[in-house]
């Protein structure tokens, strides 16, 4: 079953975010789309690989070093279309690492410290896209086939997690399915309320 599981993880984690980087190629338009989300993503993948060599669980690496290669490409396609580097990425990433550094010296080993800095990794790094979709004066840049394909992969690691009794796993598919129901709902609330101001302004 956890091989299962890791197979399928592994299939959508070289997919999930092909939608967003087909839709930025073509349309250069990362209106509702996070670079903060994806800055912070690229170095959590490289983490999580690490983590899964370390702790030998080797069903993460592979999705992760493919996670790894996808967030690059999308920084680098939202810095084509104008988006900024914002401090809160730097902020983000030494909260990660105070964080796995304090469990790491409270005497829980250094994997373990990891391991808490990947579960609070993955609530910095989509906390940021949730608000800047629910803020953001158009969500036309983000591809709800992404955050669809997030949602689903957020229950397949869930499942992994709590089957091999991996907690940081768990917590990671848990954040990812609420965050990519939020991001899911922001859309749609968008979308509707651009229809009303259209029709009324027709």
């Amino acid at each position: 079953m956890e091989g299962a599981l890791a197979l399928v993880a592994t299939v959508i984690s070289g997919a999930f975010l092909v939608p967003q980087l087909r839709r930025l190629r073509r349309t250069q338009d990362g209106g509702g789309v996070s670079l903060t989300a994806a800055g912070v993503g690229l170095v959590s993948t490289v983490a999580w690989a690490t983590y899964g060599f370390g702790t030998e669980s080797l069903a993460l690496v592979a999705p992760s070093l493919i996670g790894a290669a996808q967030y690059a490409a999308l920084v680098w396609l939202l810095r084509s279309t104008g988006h900024t580097s914002p401090l809160s990425v730097v902020a983000a990433l030494l909260v990660i690492a105070v964080s796995g550094s304090a469990s790491a010296i409270a005497g829980h080993g250094p994997w373990a410290g990891i391991g808490t800095a990947l579960t609070i990794a993955v609530v910095v790094q989509y906390t940021p896209a949730v608000l800047d979709a629910r803020r953001s004066e158009t969500v036309s840049g983000i591809s709800q086939s992404t955050w669809l394909l997030i949602g689903v992969n957020g229950s397949t690691w869930a499942s992994y997690g709590l089957l091999v009794g991996d907690d940081a796993v768990a917590a990671y598919g848990v954040v990812l399915g609420v965050a990519a129901g939020a991001v899911l709902l922001a859309a749609r609330r968008a979308s509707v309320s651009e229809a009303v101001r259209t029709a009324v302004g027709s």
